[in-house]
């Protein structure tokens, strides 16, 4: 990452074209490995992170939580 995307986070309205397009495929590239990564990881029959049983924990409780506000946002309209 150059210095101006890391300058970005502090003043966004700096960011030129150029520097969204290289922020983009940082991302992209970031993603692709940790695709790379957890595929590896699946094929080697290790577990996935994703896949633990805390982390379904987690998502349900997330999802428990995100029912409970929508309920509260319709019963406040």
């Amino acid at each position: 990452m150059n210095d101006r995307i890391a300058n970005a986070f502090r003043n966004p309205a700096a960011l030129t074209d150029d520097d969204v397009a290289a922020l983009v495929a940082a991302m992209g590239k970031d993603a692709a490995q940790a695709n790379k990564r957890r595929r590896r990881l699946e094929n080697a029959g290790g577990q996935c992170r994703h896949d633990t049983e805390r982390d379904a924990a987690r998502n349900l409780a997330y999802r428990q939580r995100r029912a409970e506000l929508r309920k509260l946002k319709l019963a406040a309209e």
